[in-house]
């Protein structure tokens, strides 16, 4: 499947290969020529990055600057999950959630609080394009900004806890 139009990812156990022309994401064991499972992706653009734990595959596609969605997938059949429309920036597992720096259709950006599990939002935080850097705590998220004052959040909620 390698050619000018697709895109390796090399994962812990498996190898992505992802044609961009064609919508189609192959996966195959490392080490491995036999195709371990083929899918069509229905809103095919570029696929920005691969986030994986034991169970999931957590893929950004983008089909333009402002558009995209954020997929799911069971990591050994690549049975889709979930998906959330928009398109993700930035993505970070911890414990049984996924925090995506997001934009939806209105251009508009967000920290989300995802259920890795299932997909259910828990929480959302409008941060503005000049976010250089989130830090997830325990109980709290430290946004800093390069062009004002930070916020640290809540963890549970996701609402400002105090100015930085």
């Amino acid at each position: 499947m390698e050619n000018r139009n697709s895109q390796v990812f090399n994962l812990k156990e498996q190898v992505l290969y992802y044609d961009f022309m064609e919508g189609v994401l192959l996966a195959r064991r490392a080490g491995d020529r036999k195709n371990q499972w083929i899918k069509k992706i229905h809103e095919p653009g570029s696929l920005l990055g691969v986030t994986e734990d034991d169970e999931r595959l957590y893929l950004s596609f983008a089909e333009s600057e402002k558009n995209g969605q954020f997929t799911v997938l069971e990591r050994n059949t690549g049975k889709t999950l979930w998906v959330i429309p928009g398109r993700s920036f930035l993505n970070q597992l911890y414990g049984e959630y996924i925090f995506l720096i997001f934009s939806d259709a209105s251009d508009i950006f967000y920290l989300l609080k995802v259920d890795k599990k299932n997909g259910s939002k828990i929480w959302h935080h409008p941060v503005h394009e000049g976010l250089y850097e989130y830090i997830i705590k325990r109980d709290s998220i430290s946004l800093k900004y390069n062009d004002g004052p930070g916020e640290n959040i809540s963890m549970e909620t996701g609402e400002i806890i105090r100015t930085l």
